[in-house]
């Protein structure tokens, strides 16, 4: 299951990045998309490869907890999170861009997948909910995008 959102901020890939690159937009974001954080002890700081988190799912259909944890940053470009659930693998990807002199675009891409049966049986039910779960993922990313672009004033 793939989701992915975007939208234009007005301001450059470096202050849309310094802004993306903070723990607190990606707590903001994660918590829109019902998950609870909680950093593990001894983890890398920040958002730095390496960094990683334990979550409480509060979603309905994938209930539990999450490992996340910060597998590639390449700046001012790109974050990647993986996200182990029970039966779940996933992949955030957080990337900036710009589009012109600027003007950034900022996009989220979550791709999930299961693995054994009980993967297989969350994975049907998500793909059941697909319509409101999409809805719900834009609504987050675009929220998290007001967000910055507010903090950049």
């Amino acid at each position: 299951m793939k989701l992915a959102a975007g939208t234009k901020i007005n301001a450059p890939v470096d202050a849309v990045w310094a802004e993306v690159a903070e723990e607190q937009f990606w707590a903001e974001l994660l918590t829109a998309l019902g998950l609870e954080l909680k950093r593990v002890e001894g983890s890398a700081p920040g958002m730095s490869e390496g960094a990683s988190w334990e979550a409480q799912s509060k979603h309905k259909l994938m209930s539990g907890k999450v490992g996340l944890a910060v597998e590639k940053v390449e700046r001012p470009h790109r974050i990647v999170l993986k996200t182990v659930a029970t039966g779940i693998d996933g992949t955030v990807r957080v990337i900036v861009k710009e589009v012109e002199s600027g003007t950034s675009r900022l996009r989220v891409v979550t791709e999930l997948s299961s693995r054994g049966a009980m993967g297989k049986m969350t994975m049907s039910a998500l793909k059941l909910a697909s319509g409101r779960i999409e809805k719900r993922y834009h609504a987050a990313v675009l929220n998290a995008a007001r967000k910055v672009t507010r903090a950049l004033g």
